[in-house]
């Protein structure tokens, strides 16, 4: 059994972010209110002005916050920075301020599948399959099994020492995923899911086809995530 460990060092300015982030996720930064100005917020987390920029820079860009010359800073409804956001389980964690870790339980090349095939368009091939446990700040979130299409250039070695699939994929074949479908259900944990999850409870069972920029499908990942752990958050647009 090998072990892979996600968790990196971020830089001073993205653990501001995610501070600040959880702060308006906890609603201690309530939507419509005012954040700090830079030189009580650098006081605060004693660091440069230059660094507290770069923090509300990102929250900015991600929809988080709102920036205006003479009226401050904003925080802007969360909501919007759930809407269709594609991300790796260890990208997904972090931005939510914990520490993502992997348990590789199996690795293997193994013949796909037939929902596979259909996904990959691929009929009788073998594909690499990996069965891994991920955490949260070392706490059980999820089993996941994802299979690689024949077509990816990746070995053995890569997988094993992979954090992240996508990052794997950027940046050792410069691929850029760039959409997926997902299919979303829940149910009652099964057998050795029991044991993995350590739960008898409800969870949620999603199915995701992931394509790159050009359009070709490089995974298809079934994960089975911890009810109580993790939740989806959705905006509907009605058109008028």
């Amino acid at each position: 059994m090998i072990a892979l460990t996600a968790a990196k060092k971020l830089p001073k300015h993205e653990e501001i972010r995610i501070q600040l982030e959880n702060k308006m996720r906890s609603d201690s930064y309530k939507t419509g209110s005012k954040l700090p100005p830079e030189i009580e917020l650098s006081a605060e987390y004693n660091v440069s002005r230059s660094t507290i920029r770069q923090a509300l820079r990102s929250l900015e860009e991600k929809g988080l916050i709102n920036r205006k010359s003479g009226h401050g800073t904003t925080v802007m409804p969360m909501i919007n920075t759930e809407i269709q956001k594609l991300s790796s389980f260890s990208e997904d964690m972090l931005s939510r301020g914990y520490v993502p870790s992997s348990k590789l339980l199996d690795i293997q090349l193994i013949d796909a599948p037939l929902h596979v095939q259909e996904a990959f368009k691929i009929k009788n091939k073998k594909v690499w399959y990996l069965k891994r446990l991920r955490f949260a700040d070392d706490k059980v979130i999820a089993l996941q099994l994802l299979y690689i299409p024949p077509n990816l250039p990746i070995q053995l070695n890569d997988l094993v020492e992979m954090e992240s699939y996508y990052e794997l994929l950027e940046s050792k074949l410069n691929i850029k995923v760039h959409s997926a479908t997902e299919t979303l259900s829940a149910r009652k944990a099964e057998n050795e899911e029991k044991e993995l999850l350590q739960t008898e409870d409800t969870v949620i069972e999603f199915d995701r086809i992931t394509y790159s920029n050009n359009a070709e499908c490089v995974e298809y990942i079934r994960g089975i995530y911890l009810a109580s752990q993790y939740k989806y958050q959705f905006k509907l647009i009605r058109d008028n």
